[in-house]
């Protein structure tokens, strides 16, 4: 009974009728103190750690998971430490905590503990390693499809999207995932949620140039921002609505009403100098274009004294730093704590350029400096001079401390991987951050880039252009993917670099992001292999000869059949249909095969099959079709070894075979699966084949094909085909073309010669393929009497 009622409690406290947040911190804590079991005691401090976001709690939850043996507990808490460490900066720590996460919740087989452990883990690598952090989000989507977590499935996808934006080749799969993640939280997710999605698909169409995709979205994140009463987000998204409809859609007078709104709206706003900054050029921009002079300079002299405001700001801050600076250094001093002036600027230089990191660590030299800052005015009007310097005190042994511990984690990252990342900051020209591998991979140190000095100097002069073009393009907004090489004392490295755009929340470009690799071995690996592959190529090609020359040339063929053609597509470079044709004393054999499978195995087989025919024929021109497919039967199971129980050559030959008289008034068939088509007076007749292959036999016994004789009549059409026309997916629906669509096909041209016949289906055949990948072998053989 005590079980379900703390349960009662722990549903009573998270219900949304309860407001005051520090109610259910201490109705929890109380739980903590009662007579509960102790794994009730591990999922109060699991959502303690929830609701607080201190990590004490969760350490406290793994404590006792161990202690107990709750391996369930363990694994929550666990993750719980791993996504604390992950939102503080503090990555090397997060990814310790996750894999164990991972490695708990897989023992316990919890898909729920696994979405998350593996979505954080993702995030973790994502700045470092992309590709490991995509597997990652893959692994936590999967198992969100298969528990049914549609919104923790947005949240994968989202990521996923967000690692194929920053590769130039995949932006149309990036759109993809931030479609379907949009498309999940317009069913169940927050405002919030789905303004986030909103944002990422309309960025991923701005950076594919669908202008007008991308505002329709920010539109719909307007709508959104109203409802729930974000003036600041409404503020922001009019602007950037009102720069979109301006001066990417050219809609002057549209862009200009969501600017106005923007305008109206952002005067209610505290702390809004930047925001109005941008806002009154935008206006002043458009009514320059519009060529109301009057108000544009209204609204640029408005601009020009937001920005003195804002430039007075910042003056006054940076004068508030200094003296602050200078305070704390001198009580530093009396207490022997002041470091050395050069240690000092070294400490701020690491920290603004770690802070400056995408997704890198939030705890820097300059937000402690502000918190600094705060406590410093707010004491100096309440406490006395002597308990000020002593919290003061306390707070720059703090900054050190957190600078010290973030330099460490900084270093066990950056030292410890071959890559090398990157920010740099457009406006500036300048390099804000770069790993310190550039040392090995460029032979340059991290002090070279600092200096504004450029790598295009070590570029190879063959691949500078590329290197210059991709600047461009991140300069004008869009990322780039690039492979290019560089010389390196006496060695010359092959570099694959990503770099991506970053906008601040008006929309404008302020830096790129990039990563570059070291993919030498990758290259010389590809370019051995593509030896290889030429060198196949080559014998594949010197095969093809081969086989053509096996083959009767058609004007050969001609001779004795006046109208006829044969269409003939391989889908690989050699086939594994073929023709024959043999003219004899009693009149001509005309055949078509298709052999087991396509491609080099098959166009071997044909070969055998060629030679075969031509000897069983040789040495018997009196022989009969239904005769001919039953001697090459016997010496295909024969010189492939398949009547042997210990054989598994299941190779063999679908074939159908024509033996026209010498005045071509009769004929004989005889088919193995293969049918002849016979067209007389526009209406088709199938003769149908034996239903079993030539080969293949599971014993020594060989079933008899049967010899079919067909009067003919002048103007009959008859087609010998393989299956690969009427298998062909293809069309507007990507189906198989089917027997049934090609019988239509002959008969409706059956009267036509037989040249613009095969010109009718060679067209045919491709306007049905369209982007769909050829099959299988394709031969059609057409006679005329």
């Amino acid at each position: 009974m005590k079980k379900y009622f703390i349960y009662f409690l722990l549903l009573l406290f998270f219900s949304p009728g309860i407001t005051g947040q520090q109610v259910q911190i201490d109705s929890l804590k109380n739980i903590l103190k009662s007579k509960v079991n102790d794994t009730n005691k591990v999922m109060v401090l699991h959502k303690l750690c929830l609701i607080t976001d201190s990590v004490d709690f969760s350490l406290r939850g793994l404590e006792l998971s161990k202690k107990i043996n709750y391996k369930k507990g363990n694994a929550i808490s666990l993750l719980d430490i791993g996504r604390h460490y992950y939102f503080s900066g503090k990555q090397g720590l997060a990814l310790d905590y996750l894999i164990k996460a991972i490695k708990a919740g897989e023992d316990i087989k919890n898909k729920k503990i696994l979405i998350g452990a593996y979505r954080y883990t993702g995030f973790v690598y994502r700045g470092n390693d992309p590709y490991t952090a995509e597997d990652y989000y893959k692994k936590s989507l999967q198992l969100c499809r298969e528990t049914g977590d549609e919104l923790s499935a947005s949240y994968a996808l989202s990521a996923i999207g967000n690692i194929y934006e920053g590769a130039a080749e995949k932006k149309d799969r990036a759109l993809k995932y931030y479609i379907e993640s949009l498309n999940i939280r317009k069913r169940k997710g927050s405002y919030d949620e789905i303004a986030s999605s909103l944002n990422e698909t309309s960025r991923i169409y701005d950076i594919m140039g669908l202008y007008n995709k991308a505002v329709l979205l920010r539109l719909r994140g307007l709508d959104i921002a109203e409802k729930s009463g974000s003036t600041e987000n409404i503020v922001s998204l009019a602007h950037v609505i009102g720069n979109d409809y301006a001066f990417r859609l050219h809609d002057l007078k549209r862009g200009l009403e969501y600017q106005l709104k923007a305008y109206e709206l952002g005067k209610t706003l505290k702390n809004n100098f930047d925001i109005m900054y941008s806002i009154n050029i935008s206006i002043a921009n458009v009514y320059y274009n519009l060529g109301d002079f009057k108000k544009s300079t209204e609204y640029f002299k408005e601009s020009r004294h937001l920005n003195d405001s804002i430039n007075f700001r910042a003056a006054k801050y940076n004068n508030n730093l200094s003296q602050i600076k200078h305070d704390l250094e001198e009580e530093l001093e009396k207490q022997k704590l002041l470091l050395k002036d050069s240690e000092i600027e070294k400490i701020l230089a690491d920290a603004q350029r770690q802070t400056i990191l995408r997704n890198a660590f939030l705890i820097g030299f300059t937000v402690v400096f502000i918190l600094v800052i705060f406590v410093y005015k707010e004491n100096k009007q309440k406490q006395k001079a002597n308990n000020q310097l002593d919290l003061r005190n306390k707070e720059i042994e703090t900054a050190y401390q957190t600078l010290a511990q973030s330099e460490s984690n900084f270093k066990q990252i950056t030292e410890t991987i071959n890559d090398v990342f990157y920010l740099y900051n457009i406006v500036k020209k300048k390099y804000e951050y770069i790993s310190p591998n550039c040392s090995s991979l460029f032979g340059l140190a991290p002090d070279y880039f600092y200096e504004g000095k450029s790598m295009k100097t070590i570029v190879v002069k063959e691949d500078l252009q590329l290197v210059v073009d991709a600047n461009i393009k991140v300069d004008s907004g869009t990322a780039y993917d690039i492979e290019y090489r560089v010389q390196v004392g006496d060695q010359i490295k092959w570099i694959a670099e990503k770099s991506s755009p970053i906008f601040d929340k008006y929309g404008s470009l302020i830096r790129n992001s990039g990563i570059c690799r070291d993919i030498t071995l990758r290259k010389a690996n590809a370019e051995l292999i593509a030896r290889k592959n030429k060198d196949i190529l080559d014998s594949i090609l010197y095969a093809r000869t081969i086989q053509d020359a096996v083959l009767v040339p058609k004007n050969e063929i001609a001779k004795q059949l006046k109208d006829f053609f044969i269409f003939s597509k391989p889908k690989d470079i050699v086939s594994g249909d073929f023709y024959f044709y043999k003219e004899t004393k009693k009149g001509v054999i005309l055949a078509a095969a298709d052999c087991t499978g396509h491609g080099v195995p098959a166009g071997f087989l044909s070969m055998i099959g060629n030679a075969f025919l031509n000897e069983i024929v040789t040495l018997n021109e009196d022989i009969t079709p239904a005769q001919i497919l039953n001697e090459l039967s016997k010496m295909i199971i024969s010189s492939l070894n398949q009547n042997r129980s210990d054989s598994e050559s299941k190779d063999g030959m679908d074939i159908a075979i024509l033996y026209f008289d010498d005045k071509k008034e009769t004929v004989q068939y005889a088919g193995a699966q293969n049918s002849v088509y016979i067209v007389r007076d526009c209406e088709l007749k199938d003769i149908k084949a034996d239903l079993f292959p030539v080969g293949i036999s599971e014993s020594d016994t060989v079933a008899p094909f049967k010899n079919t004789k067909i009067d003919l009549k002048k103007g009959d059409a008859l087609y010998l085909f393989s299956d690969g026309f009427a298998d062909q997916f293809g069309g507007a629906q990507g189906r198989k073309f089917m027997k049934r669509q090609l019988k239509d096909l002959l008969v409706e041209n059956s009267t036509k010669p037989m040249t613009e016949q095969e010109k009718i289906l060679d067209h045919t055949f491709t306007l049905w393929k369209g982007e769909f990948n050829q099959v299988d072998d394709v031969l059609i053989i057409g006679v005329k009497v």
